[in-house]
């Protein structure tokens, strides 16, 4: 007897208790339609799905998960799904033998699928089942990271390996995901729970970059942020402690050329409060050395240099003042000197009746 296998052909094996074809966008909110779908798949419950709607403020997520926790242990650890899974499988290149001699063809009395079929049916939908009891209900609705259905095709795989079935599974394709419809009007709010979750990975992104941005614009490179800001944070708990001055004096000269070799705007505001301080050092400098400078002078006579050094406060204050008075000052040691500079104005006639009676 010969036998005819078509190994190169992708068979196509639903998971669920039915099988139905989906045309065009359903949405979990309509109402009408087949009720008949009844696919049911346990997954994990989860409390991401509160902190997710606490932190966006989905007050639809809320209600629902306030609604369907309480007093049964089982409904808080698990939560149900309604889900098309298909597999899309074929016999694997040289591995025909095993194909074979996996399980007989044969077909039980009023079953459309063969024995070797249903095998490859029971363990498929023992490994999803499995793999969707540990997902957090959030995750299934809006997976991150690894791809639901990478996930589904890893574990299912390795299964289909492990009996030496013979199969190489092409893919995994879920059609059809919703909460169950016998939720009633819960089903639509469920769609809160997938856009709360984008909402939520739209303000960590906004924010990271928000971060990124400022990090760069102060530090230079937003990688080295971390790292500056875990030293300044061990900075200041040793300056707290205050057990190793001089271990704090080298951790903050260490960031602070860190921070110079970012060439960023903290190094221009480090580098401007260097320079106002080599500044103020110098003034502080340069007065001290007038001051000791003077310091003979005050030795010889220490009221003549007061008086004079009075004088020269006097006449640098009042500059710009017309009429000056010294007060308080011995009138002996006072001298003026007066002198009109300002020319008579209009004509003199006694001092012109005497330069003609001169000629």
């Amino acid at each position: 007897t010969a036998i005819v296998e078509d190994v190169s052909r992708v068979r196509e094996l639903p998971l669920g208790l039915t099988a139905r074809k989906t045309s065009g966008t359903e949405l979990w909110s309509a109402t009408g339609g087949d009720d008949s779908f009844t696919n049911v798949f346990l997954v994990a419950a989860g409390t991401q799905s509160e902190r997710v709607s606490g932190k966006v403020g989905s007050a639809g997520v809320s209600e629902l998960l306030a609604g369907a926790r309480g007093t049964n242990p089982i409904a808080d650890e698990f939560a149900v799904v309604e889900a098309e899974i298909v597999l899309q499988y074929r016999v694997r290149d040289r591995e025909l033998d095993k194909w074979l001699n996996f399980s007989a063809d044969t077909r039980a009395r009023g079953s459309t699928l063969d024995m070797r079929t249903r095998a490859l049916r029971m363990i498929a939908l023992r490994e999803v089942t499995q793999f969707l009891s540990t997902k957090p209900l959030e995750e299934v609705f809006s997976p991150q990271g690894q791809s639901l259905l990478a996930g589904l095709s890893e574990r299912v795989q390795k299964s289909f390996d492990e009996q030496d079935t013979g199969v190489e599974l092409v893919g995994v394709a879920i059609p059809k995901l919703r909460p169950p419809l016998s939720t009633g009007d819960y089903a639509g709010r469920f769609e809160e729970l997938s856009i709360s979750a984008q909402n939520a990975r739209r303000v960590v992104e906004a924010s990271r970059s928000t971060v990124n941005t400022t990090m760069s614009l102060l530090i230079g490179d937003a990688a080295k942020a971390a790292e500056i800001v875990n030293a300044i944070e061990a900075l200041r708990e040793l300056e707290r402690a205050g057990t190793d001055l001089t271990g704090a004096a080298e951790r903050r000269a260490a960031i602070e050329t860190m921070l110079l070799d970012s060439r960023a705007q903290t190094a221009s505001v480090i580098s401007a409060a260097r320079a106002k301080r080599w500044e103020l050092l110098m003034a502080a400098k340069r007065q001290a050395a007038e001051v000791l400078g003077q310091s003979a002078s005050w030795a010889v006579s220490p009221e003549l240099y007061e008086q004079r050094r009075t004088m020269e406060a006097l006449a640098e204050a009042l500059v710009m003042v017309r009429a000056k008075y010294i007060i308080g000052i011995d009138p002996a040691h006072v001298r003026v000197d007066a002198e009109m500079k300002e020319a008579a104005s209009g004509l003199n006639l006694a001092d012109y009746m005497e330069k003609k009676t001169l000629e």
